[in-house]
């Protein structure tokens, strides 16, 4: 194989374990436009993640801070004969993803020190900001309920996107560049999923920096998100890109 090939191979596997594993956009389709294209065309240009020479292969990274956050959180784990019957279950229930959960969990059951599980937190005093995604596989939105009931004085700001955590649009500046070109031609403002998802880091900036607590609020995607065959339209992706530059006020 040459270095082509091998790059090629393992950006196809982490397209696929994107796919998988991350609490993004139900993307099965997509990946399959990938696959299809990198095999009939030897391009990689309908991928979400493309070739790089550099790239070394590194599933688990941050494995020991899993181990020793829910190591402590867990009492009485996991006994060698409960994770041989867990494993049993789980490899036919869940081929692919006991592929992700089996490191973890031997990481979690064998953590060199005892269990400390902090009591259930209330307060109808203390008044947080809650935030609540409504598609992240990782932190279902009745969590962010639960939590709301447990600190009554808070308030819920709820995230309509696909994905883990609080999402920024990818490029600020452009969003309110636009917005204020739009602006000063008198045309109706856009209203995508990047001005979206400012107007919603804007209210927990501005509740950071004024330290008063927003009503509750709902961040409103811009409409259904592609999860299926069908067009050629490429589904939004998940920012990673840190906040920066001037927010719309």
């Amino acid at each position: 194989k040459t270095d082509e090939d091998r790059a090629n191979a393992l950006a196809l596997l982490q397209n696929f374990e994107m796919t998988v594993y991350q609490p993004d956009v139900p993307g099965a389709a997509d990946f399959m436009r990938c696959l299809e294209a990198t095999f009939s065309s030897r391009s990689m240009s309908k991928c979400r993640l493309h070739p790089r020479k550099t790239d070394r292969y590194n599933r688990f990274a941050g494995l020991e801070v899993i181990g020793h956050v829910l190591g402590l959180d867990f009492a009485g784990r996991l006994t060698e004969t409960s994770l041989i019957e867990w494993w049993r279950s789980e490899k036919e229930a869940q081929p692919l993803g006991v592929t992700r959960s089996l490191f973890p969990v031997v990481t979690v059951g064998t953590w060199p020190a005892v269990p400390r599980p902090d009591p259930p937190a209330t307060s109808s005093t203390v008044a947080p900001l809650i935030i609540g995604n409504l598609h992240d596989g990782q932190t279902p939105y009745k969590n962010a309920q639960r939590m709301l009931q447990a600190f009554p004085s808070g308030r819920l700001l709820t995230s309509q996107f696909y994905g883990h955590g609080l999402h920024p649009p990818d490029n600020v500046d452009e969003v309110v560049k636009r917005y204020e070109d739009e602006m000063r031609k008198g045309e109706m403002p856009t209203y995508d999923d990047e001005v979206a998802k400012l107007l919603c880091v804007k209210v927990a900036l501005e509740y950071l920096k004024e330290g008063v607590l927003p009503r509750d609020y709902v961040c409103k995607a811009r409409g259904p998100i592609e999860t299926g065959p069908g067009t050629n339209l490429v589904r939004p992706r998940p920012s990673l890109q840190p906040v920066v530059g001037q927010l719309i006020v």
